[in-house]
């Protein structure tokens, strides 16, 4: 009877001490990932200018006139104000009036420029969003 009370709380002691260490490993690991996904978010660098206008022409083609210098820096994100270049005065004619409401412009060599809006690139995903 002895031994059987015996060997009845060795094992319960032994599951109990198992059951710590693991309970013990599971909130290390969680706490090493969230310091690990803090210190990734820390570390990133920003995408530059450069890139920031290579998103601007994936979305809106190659016909973008804006230059590194337009980026205005604000927190985490570019915002910049999209023109697009579409075409010489040759190939369009506007009054006066269709120029007035369409955010439309001439360039003095007669190129059409039109603003297709403020937008915003977040500098560490690449994320473009209309402001």
């Amino acid at each position: 009877m002895k031994k059987n009370i015996i060997i009845t709380v060795f094992s319960l002691i032994t599951i109990v001490v198992i059951f710590t260490i693991a309970l013990n490993n599971l909130s290390l690991k969680s706490n090493d990932h969230k310091n690990f996904v803090e210190k990734k978010a820390e570390d990133l660098n920003p995408i530059s200018k450069e890139s920031a206008k290579k998103i601007l022409e994936a979305e809106f083609g190659k016909d973008i006139v804006n230059t590194e210098n337009d980026f205005k820096e604000e927190g985490n994100y570019y915002i910049i104000d999209v023109n697009v270049n579409i075409g010489t005065s040759e190939e369009h004619t506007h009054t006066e009036e269709e120029l007035s409401t369409e955010d439309l412009s001439i360039t003095d060599d007669g190129d059409h420029m039109i603003s297709l809006g403020i937008y915003k690139i977040n500098k560490y995903t690449g994320e473009l969003v209309e402001d």
